[in-house]
């Protein structure tokens, strides 16, 4: 693996994780905006019919200002609407009214009869919607004398959460698409010098000391590529000098090499003037 795909690829992998973590939190984020919204409405219609409740109907028995009651929510929400008696057996539905006198034994209306505010939310087994309920108890002077429900479908809600979730992963996929082009690119900057000084020591290893590294960028890699070429140039000046001092050194030497080969051809040749003069 070379250097250029381990950079691209440990930039690559940096921001893949976090964009994927940024994104994990967005998309965690966005749904509980939208469901934290759902909630706090139901909750609210549920604390003012309560307080209603418990200030003008308390005086009355439930099961005969359950009429009255249905009425003020169906007034105050568009969810389903479902008051029980405190055995939890249904008085009223808005969307089933054949559910009278059936029995509620769900997790949010038991905390309701007990005095507190409850809230669940999944898949509704009867129509197979995702749905929030929020449970609201119904207080006398007396107590609890029942609670409510409000019934809300998210699947609207979840819809736009879908959509908005899709726009952040395709803007992440982008974001991905653009830093993975610009890692490569800025790869290109530090293997391409890298590969030019490379192929420079090649040359001059195998003699070449003429070839030069161009520099394009005035950092450690360039610094790198103007102490190659120094190196060059030294080796050049070295060589040139040597040369210089084997010329000088062997016309020194040529000149009393010359003057001996005379004078013993001169001996050779047997003239005694000569010799004479040698001796």
């Amino acid at each position: 693996m070379g250097i250029k795909t381990r950079l691209a690829g440990s930039y690559l992998l940096v921001i893949i994780l976090a964009v994927a973590m940024f994104e994990l939190f967005l998309i965690l984020f966005v749904q509980q905006y939208y469901h934290g919204n759902v909630e706090e409405i139901l909750q609210k219609q549920a604390i003012t019919t309560g307080s209603f409740y418990k200030q003008y109907m308390s005086g009355e028995d439930l099961s005969e200002s359950v009429g009255d009651l249905m009425s003020q929510l169906a007034s105050t929400t568009d969810a389903q609407v479902q008051i029980v008696d405190a055995n939890k057996r249904i008085l009223g539905d808005s969307q089933n009214p054949e559910a009278y006198g059936q029995y509620m034994d769900s997790p949010e209306i038991v905390k309701a009869l007990k005095g507190k505010t409850a809230t669940w939310k999944g898949k509704n087994p009867a129509t197979g919607e995702y749905v929030m309920a929020v449970a609201y108890p119904l207080e006398s002077q007396y107590g609890v004398v029942g609670g409510f429900r409000l019934v809300a479908s998210l699947d609207a809600v979840n819809a736009t959460i879908f959509k908005v979730n899709t726009l952040i992963l395709l803007v992440g996929v982008a974001v991905i698409i653009i830093v993975a082009v610009v890692s490569i690119v800025l790869s290109f900057t530090i293997t391409g010098p890298v590969k030019a000084i490379t192929e420079a020591a090649e040359e001059m290893a195998a003699g070449k000391y003429s070839t030069r590294v161009k520099k394009k960028y005035n950092d450690e890699l360039g610094r790198l590529g103007d102490t190659l070429n120094y190196m060059a140039d030294e080796i050049v000046r070295q060589e040139r000098l040597k040369s210089e001092f084997t010329a000088s050194v062997s016309h020194e030497l040529r000149t009393p090499l010359t003057s001996l080969k005379g004078w013993v051809s001169t001996l050779r040749s047997g003239d005694r003037e000569n010799r004479g003069e040698l001796e």
